[in-house]
């Protein structure tokens, strides 16, 4: 029986070593050979490698597919970019799809907490502020994406085929549409709807005045804010397409003005 149980240590010992190749991972119990052990304590290191197994499951995932980023996203370069413009829910799983159009404006009185999701088949967040895209971005730890690095993940989408068909949303009348839906509005990287559909924030500011710029800068028309892409009404709209906002446009970080079509993704 002592012999059992010491190979049964073992055993524990081997998977605590599984686990530690998926993250960093401590086993709460260490045993010695012919060492009595208790059933609670064979348990509680079990319980601590099922945790470690599964806090590391999207990690392993990703390894396993190849690209290093989770299944939600692709690399593009040295980072992960969301494949699909992001809806936002009430919760990182599950949860409920919260509603950002021009009905229901995901402003700065918004009271829920926003976790930012990249899915295929759904409406994106059409009318978010920057403040908001940003923190729903950091609370799934992700960020929005700079603008060069936009214009990295852009690169390669086509807005036309060969005939002068559309294969992107950017015709006007078409409304905003489910994400993914233009299939071959795709970057060389893999990332949907880089142009058209909404126009997405990036985390650059552009200040264009040398005065000193106070923390109220939702009142300062000399602060720019950047979205890229273009939206659906936009039917030049190609992967240049730059907007450097102002106050007296209509759209700041904090949203004042009309936002009604402007999304996001986000990127680690």
């Amino acid at each position: 029986m002592m012999k059992k149980i010491a190979y049964f240590a073992g055993g524990i010992a081997v998977a605590a070593s599984m686990a530690t190749i998926a993250g960093s991972f401590t086993a709460p119990n260490t045993f010695t050979g012919g060492e009595t052990i208790s059933a609670a304590e064979m348990n509680a290191n079990f319980d601590a490698v099922k945790t470690a197994v599964d806090d590391n499951d999207s990690r392993i995932t990703a390894l396993e597919n190849g690209s290093g980023c989770p299944t939600d996203m692709v690399a593009v370069g040295p980072i992960c970019v969301d494949k699909y413009e992001a809806s936002v829910w009430d919760a990182k799983t599950d949860g409920n799809q919260v509603p950002c159009d021009a009905s229901n404006p995901c402003d700065n009185t918004t009271t829920t907490t926003l976790y930012a999701r990249s899915v295929a088949g759904t409406i994106p967040a059409s009318n978010i502020t920057w403040i908001q895209a940003q923190q729903a971005c950091a609370n799934v730890g992700k960020r929005l994406l700079t603008n060069a690095e936009w214009q990295m993940a852009a690169a390669g989408t086509q807005v036309q085929d060969d005939q002068g068909t559309e294969l992107c949303n950017r015709n006007a009348g078409n409304g905003i549409q489910n994400t993914g839906s233009h299939a071959s509005c795709i970057s060389d990287s893999g990332v949907h709807d880089m142009v058209g559909n909404v126009d997405e924030w990036v985390a650059d500011w552009v200040v264009t005045s040398t005065k000193v710029v106070t923390d109220q800068v939702d009142q300062d028309d000399n602060v720019l804010v950047v979205r890229r892409g273009g939206r659906y009404i936009d039917t030049g709209a190609t992967i240049f397409t730059y907007y450097a906002s102002r106050r007296l446009d209509g759209v700041e970080p904090n949203g004042s003005g009309d936002i009604a079509n402007t999304g996001f993704r986000c990127a680690k």
